[in-house]
């Protein structure tokens, strides 16, 4: 009897191990075949919004940037959200996505140009606006992993450390010193922004810090003690100054140049 139920008890277990074993291997497939089917999905569809964004190329322009183009990209981007590719973002690469349209948006609307009249837009903020198609770009490598060695999920890779300086900006002289903190048992890497020169150190005050994307949220306070959300995207050798989404008649945008150490 006592071997019966031995028996019973090792057919049962080794069906329920059986069972688990199928189960597991079979989700696990299904979860790596959606992984790969949205991934090829989405090479097909960014491949496409990437050929859209040739206009704020960093290299190779085709020219200026008129109010015509700006017009015609907000329309592009727009036609690509709703009937390519708009389904398939993370939720990393529609912020990004949503901040370059609402841009656009405001360069439409007449914000950030030099000469509207001839369609010149400001150093800044034809720097500002190609520095957010480039993000949203990156985030969209990040999707499906084909800037890097292949990794599930892709990673952004770490902020280079020689960014950290003092920068000078260049409409009315005003500096900051950019520094990183240290790395913390694999954290994420936290900027530190102070004020140099005649301001003080409170006028300047970081509220968020976003890695991947290279950019502090900080608050900004001017010479007439107003302070404003300001985002500061870091690019080699420059700190590009814009608004946040969202902002209801927003400053111009601005240049801080990295000064040569002393």
């Amino acid at each position: 009897m006592d071997t019966l139920w031995v028996s019973l008890v090792t057919l049962v277990a080794g069906a329920l191990v059986s069972g688990v074993a199928t189960f597991m291997g079979t989700r696990n497939k299904l979860v790596l075949d959606y992984d790969a089917d949205l991934r090829n999905r989405r090479i097909d569809a960014y491949a496409d919004l990437w050929q859209r964004l040739s206009p704020l190329a960093k290299y190779g322009r085709l020219g200026a940037f008129s109010k015509a183009d700006a017009e015609e990209l907000a329309e592009s981007l727009r036609v690509w959200y709703f009937e390519v590719g708009g389904l398939f973002l993370s939720t990393s690469s529609r912020t990004d996505y949503f901040c370059l349209q609402e841009l656009v948006g405001l360069v439409v609307g007449g914000w950030g140009w030099q000469e509207e009249s001839t369609g010149a837009l400001s150093p800044a903020a034809r720097e500002y606006i190609r520095i957010s198609a480039s993000r949203l770009r990156t985030s969209l490598t990040r999707d499906v992993a084909t800037r890097t060695q292949p990794k599930v999920p892709g990673k952004a890779e770490r902020i280079d450390g020689s960014l950290a300086g003092e920068y000078q900006r260049e409409d009315d002289g005003r500096r900051i010193a950019l520094r990183f903190r240290p790395w913390i048992l694999g954290g994420t890497r936290g900027v530190r922004l102070e004020t140099r020169g005649e301001a003080e150190p409170t006028q300047v005050k970081v509220r968020s810090w976003v890695r991947h994307r290279q950019t502090a949220l900080v608050f900004l306070t001017d010479n007439s003690g107003q302070s404003r959300a300001r985002f500061l995207v870091l690019e080699p050798g420059l700190i590009v100054e814009g608004p946040p989404p969202g902002q209801e008649s927003p400053a111009g945008p601005a240049l801080w140049r990295r000064t040569p150490p002393p």
